[in-house]
Order: C-alpha cells, then sequence, then structure tokens
C-alpha cells in the first residue's frame, strides 16, 4: 500500500504542477476556464486526493488502529488539494518524504510513529 501511495503522490505533485499552471493561465484568460481539459484537470487532482483518503482510511481498518502516520498523512491530503501553497506543502512533504526513505530506509510516517510509540488508538 505503500508504493501505491507513492505513486499516487508522484502524479499528485506532477499534476499539480501542471494544474498549478493552468490556474496561472486562466486568471490572464478567462476563456481558458471553458475547455473541457481544464474541467477534466481540475477533477482529476480532486480524485487523486480522494484516492489517498480511501487508501488511508483502509490502511486503518486493515490494521484496526489509527497512528499518527495516518493523521498527518491525511492532514497532507487535504492541505494539497488547496491551490498555491497546499499544493506546494503536499509536493514538499512528497519530495521530503521520498529523500527519507531513501536515507533513512524509513518514510517519515514510520518515524513518526516510532516516536510517538506505536497505534494511538487500537481495537
Amino acid at each position: 500500500m505503500q508504493n501505491t501511495q507513492t505513486g499516487l503522490g508522484a502524479f499528485d505533485v506532477a499534476h499539480g504542477a501542471k494544474t498549478e499552471l493552468i490556474e496561472y493561465e486562466s486568471k490572464s484568460s478567462k476563456s481558458i476556464n471553458n475547455l473541457k481539459y481544464v474541467k477534466v484537470a481540475k477533477d482529476i487532482t480532486r480524485g487523486v486526493a480522494y484516492v489517498q483518503g480511501a487508501l488511508i482510511v483502509a490502511d486503518v481498518y486493515k490494521n484496526s488502529q489509527i497512528k499518527a502516520s495516518n493523521i498527518m498523512e491525511g492532514a497532507i491530503t487535504g492541505l494539497s488539494t488547496i491551490p498555491g501553497w497546499g499544493w506546494a506543502i503536499g509536493g514538499a512533504y512528497f519530495l521530503s518524504d521520498l529523500i527519507t526513505k531513501e536515507v533513512t530506509r524509513k518514510t517519515i510516517g514510520e518515524r513518526l510513529d516510532n516516536a510517538v510509540g506505536g497505534a494511538l488508538v487500537e481495537w
């Protein structure tokens, strides 16, 4: 599941950059918002966030526990849907997570869970 979230994160960063360029252009040319492609691109961005959210919920359900990493990833996913600074925060987190995993062999979420000492809530 972690690899799926990483893949979605990569897609989200690339797609977010494209969406930001479209948003910037739409401010100078209002007619761009009438293009079907622009509407589809915005819908895809929302769809990726929904899928990421569903993966987080599935992880919580499968493990019967809520971890600090689940809360953090949910917050980052929510923030990354906000154009501009939200996308920048999501992109920075995704890149930081990739670098952290490469250097330490653990994701930021895994390191957070270890620092907290395990699950916050279990059932």
